[in-house]
């Protein structure tokens, strides 16, 4: 099997047994900040609604196969790089999603600490997110 098989099999999985949630993008340019330079308020650009697989709580293997800690994670999120790349979170082999940003699960705000990128033979599968409460 090739990685763009892979890449396929790995999307129906997670449209077959995802959920939707919602990433809220930092808006750098419109966030409000001290005279220091300090950000005051934080803003967000419009919610894009990403389709991944959830864990809430999730266990030490868990963690351990993301490559994140219970700091990092209390829950974690698995997307689909093709799904990102159609969403335009992905530019080449980056995902433009940082720690900055937001993401929203059952209306509930969660802060990304961690991002990981899960590679088969140079060709991008899908990426891990740990989070936490904001």
């Amino acid at each position: 099997m090739n990685s763009k098989d892979l890449s396929k099999r790995v999307k129906h999985q997670i449209d077959r047994f995802g959920m939707d949630v919602y990433l809220k993008q930092y808006d750098g340019e419109n966030t409000t900040k001290s005279q220091f330079d300090e950000t005051i308020q934080k803003e967000y650009k419009s919610p894009v609604p990403i389709r991944c697989l959830v864990m809430f709580e999730p266990t030490e293997e868990m963690l351990n196969e993301a490559g994140m800690t219970k700091e990092e994670a209390e829950i974690i999120l698995k997307m689909s790089s093709l799904d990102l790349q159609k969403r335009g979170l992905m530019q080449g082999n980056q995902t433009l999603i940082t720690q900055d940003d937001m993401i929203t699960v059952r209306l509930e705000d969660f802060d990304i600490k961690k991002i990981r990128h899960h590679v088969h033979y140079q060709d991008h599968l899908m990426v891990s997110i740990g989070a936490i409460r904001a």
